[in-house]
């Protein structure tokens, strides 16, 4: 197995990929994996590299690549019966903290096409349990060291997507940001090819079943925030009636952001 070692730049064997810039992390039979760095903060901030990264669980053969990563801390957001299936976490030199998320799937099993609407119904429907796990991932992000944690469900979009999204949101970055970080997992999965690597998961459809089924519109995690919004003033309010402590999130912003400057300008970005 490969020594962990942290993560500087691109690790070995990745190559930046075209939809996330330099945040697209290609690593064989790991599709969607992504580094949350470099999205708008508050202020002129954005956040920092190897912080927050998130994708599809691994197998135990792809397993190391999270060492090579860097990763120290896995959150799994599966059930037991898909873990006992595949638990390539467990060959990972990380911590694995198992938080199973699940939702309403009425209105998307046996449909090869789920509409955007039963995705934001499954969505709403889960928030009661995504948020006390969102809420400790700020926690280790407000304590951890430079080691980067990684939250992963099956494909990396729909449970890992409502997580990442309260965690990214809840931390005060832009709106916009966090919908577009989303919509990146669909263009991670249109972009696979019939001869690519791909998780045992992936095998069970065709690849158009596939693509699919991991469409991820920004406007349908635009439309999940908003209302949380609408109801409860902020994500992080939201985050606190969950019980997120106020100098949690703040230490939490003080390690994972940085001053956003143009290189070009030396100047703060707008």
């Amino acid at each position: 197995m490969t020594p962990s070692r942290p993560l500087h730049g691109e690790p070995d064997g990745a190559r930046p990929g075209t939809a996330g810039g330099t945040r697209t992390i290609a690593l064989p039979g790991l599709p969607n994996v992504r580094d949350s760095g470099g999205l708008s903060g508050p202020g002129r901030t954005r956040l920092r590299r190897g912080v927050l990264l998130r994708g599809p669980a691994p197998s135990p053969g792809t397993a190391p690549a999270l060492d090579g990563l860097g990763v120290r801390t896995v959150v799994d957001l599966r059930l037991q019966a898909e873990r006992e299936v595949e638990n390539g976490p467990a060959d990972t030199h990380a911590q694995v903290l198992h938080r199973p998320v699940w939702g309403d799937m009425s209105g998307i099993r046996g449909t090869t096409r789920p509409l955007q609407s039963a995705y934001l119904a499954n969505y709403r429907s889960m928030l009661a349990v995504a948020a006390p796990v969102a809420v400790e991932v700020i926690g280790l992000l407000a304590r951890t060291g430079p080691a980067p944690v990684y939250v992963c469900c099956t494909v990396g979009k729909d449970r890992t997507g409502v997580v990442c999204a309260l965690v990214l949101r809840g931390l005060g970055v832009r709106l916009a940001d966090v919908a577009n970080d989303y919509a990146l997992t669909g263009r991670a999965y249109r972009a696979l090819r019939p001869e690519d690597p791909r998780p045992n998961w992936s095998y069970q459809g065709t690849l158009a079943e596939l693509r699919a089924r991991t469409a991820a519109p920004a406007a349908t995690m635009r439309a999940l925030l908003s209302g949380i919004e609408r109801e409860h003033g902020a994500v992080g309010g939201f985050l606190e009636r969950h019980g997120l402590a106020p100098r949690t999130r703040r230490n939490a912003v003080a390690r994972v952001f940085e001053p956003c400057v143009r290189p070009e300008r030396t100047r703060p970005c707008p």
